[in-house]
């Protein structure tokens, strides 16, 4: 009984509450789903557009750092590295990883190369408002739309703060 309770009861729970219904995969992305470039990781999420979040695909924040891509980032995208991502007929993409329902397992290679490109409310093509379209993530900075961390201004406030008091009492004792 006690061996029961400790492995068998476990492990019986832990097949029961396992879904082979979606294809979504857990954990981080591997390198060989998307691309760095200009100090950002770039990847190809979707086919199917933003439109469709919760049912199709989940939101970048599915996995630690992803974000939407921003409109000028997806310039940079479609000026720089529609090639890159295209790989000679093996897209790099990781639709895997955001696919929720398992009925997207590839992208629309032709929706890149027209600009059919999107993430969030964020289109490159305004023919993707209310549309499918291929759609973006990216990890790391904003290109073009840089604004410094709550801790990054924090510090420096304090150090302007603690440069402030000490100059003061330097002038008090002279």
């Amino acid at each position: 009984m006690k061996i029961i309770r400790k492995f068998v009861l476990p492990l019986i729970l832990t097949v029961l509450s396992s879904s082979s219904a979606y294809a979504y995969l857990a954990g981080p992305l591997p390198a060989d789903t998307y691309v760095q470039a200009n100090g950002l990781d770039w990847t190809w999420a979707s086919p199917w557009g933003t439109i469709y979040e919760g049912t199709k695909f989940a939101a970048p924040t599915a996995h630690e750092g992803w974000r939407y891509a921003t409109v000028t980032e997806l310039e940079y995208l479609f000026n720089n590295l529609v090639d890159v991502f295209l790989n000679g007929g093996s897209p790099i993409q990781s639709v895997l990883y955001w696919d929720l329902d398992g009925t997207s397992t590839h992208v629309d290679t032709g929706d890149l190369i027209g600009g059919y490109i999107m993430s969030g409310d964020n289109y490159f093509n305004d023919s993707c408002f209310n549309n499918v379209c291929e759609v973006f993530y990216v990890r790391g900075g904003d290109i073009g739309n840089s604004i410094p961390a709550p801790g990054t201004l924090t510090l420096l406030c304090i150090g302007l703060l603690a440069f402030g008091l000490t100059t003061r009492k330097m002038s008090r004792q002279n």
